[in-house]
């Protein structure tokens, strides 16, 4: 990028309208990870033994699946920024393929519990493990979506990052860190926490 189309150093990346949809995901799942703490409170037992039936294995190979991901894509949009364009777009498929990785571990470890009969009604630690992590699940789905579009843009560098086109490709990266913050405190409360 040349010095006249180079973002300021002092702006906020994206656009105002991704910060106000990323504080309100992060405040539901706040009010969310407040009520299973209230609940491993009430039944510390029960959430106590079902923890050990999860696959910690799993969960610790998802979470280093995201963040190795996150990584790529703060590199990748470097990387566009710089005008390497061929460069970006590996790093960014680099970060899709890791989320899809993601999708399908996460599709093994609930076909896995289905066979082992825990349901979300098996107990209170297992609906909130289904629910919170097929919210989340929902959220990396969009989440490479957004990376999708992400690629498609750096794929144009140094056009495709124009000035205009840059704070979309922002958006996008800001989303998938979300993607990864939410996941990092889920694989902490349900697959650490005891």
């Amino acid at each position: 990028m040349t010095a006249d189309t180079e973002p300021p150093r002092d702006r906020i990346p994206g656009e105002p309208g991704i910060w106000v949809m990323i504080m309100g995901d992060l405040f539901v799942f706040a009010l969310l990870f407040g009520t299973v703490a209230y609940y491993r409170m009430q039944e510390p037992a029960l959430f106590h033994a079902s923890q050990p039936a999860l696959n910690q294995g799993l969960g610790l190979f998802n979470t280093i699946a995201l963040l190795t991901s996150s990584l790529l894509v703060v590199l990748g949009l470097e990387a566009a920024r710089h005008d390497e364009a061929a460069r970006a777009l590996r790093l960014v498929r680099g970060a899709q393929l890791l989320g899809l990785m993601f999708v399908v571990v996460k599709a093994v470890e609930y076909y896995q519990k289905g066979g082992e009969g825990l349901l979300p009604d098996t107990n209170t630690f297992f609906m909130f493990y289904f629910v919170l992590t097929g919210m989340h699940l929902v959220h990396v789905i969009v989440g490479l979506v957004a990376l999708h579009v992400m690629s498609r843009i750096v794929r144009h560098a140094p056009s495709g990052t124009s000035p205009r086109n840059l704070p979309l490709a922002e958006c996008c990266a800001l989303f998938w860190h979300m993607v990864d913050v939410l996941w990092v405190v889920l694989f902490a409360i349900f697959y650490l926490h005891r």
